[in-house]
């Protein structure tokens, strides 16, 4: 993706935590989607991801 679009970045918009998982809503700063993450910590590392992506709310 960092290829196809070098200058395309993302903002967090919500971070949530508990013990190992993690979830995570951000934006893309082009407006054109919103990213959600599920992440899986185990031993300090990323153990599982799992993400969807979905457009913005009034698009």
């Amino acid at each position: 993706m960092r290829a196809a679009a070098p200058d395309l970045r993302t903002k967090v918009v919500d971070l949530t935590a508990e013990n190992d998982r993690a979830v995570i809503r951000s934006r893309l700063t082009d407006n054109t989607a919103e990213l959600i993450e599920i992440i899986r910590v185990a031993d300090g590392q990323i153990a599982e991801l799992w993400g969807a992506r979905t457009s913005p709310r009034g698009s």
